[in-house]
């Protein structure tokens, strides 16, 4: 079953740059909300760290 490289990897050969820009658009959305989630998390698990 092909995943996301394999996505990006035929969109490119088959010059389909809207697919492209869609899947890394989305890529980086979702590291950016799990970076912050887990910020948040260490934040609320750890007291001896206080964001002022």
């Amino acid at each position: 079953m092909p995943g996301l490289g394999r996505a990006i990897f035929d969109a490119v050969q088959n010059q389909e740059g809207a697919v492209v820009v869609g899947i890394v658009t989305l890529m980086v959305f979702f590291y950016i909300f799990f970076n912050l989630v887990v910020d948040v998390l260490y934040a609320f698990l750890d007291p001896r760290i206080r964001y002022e």
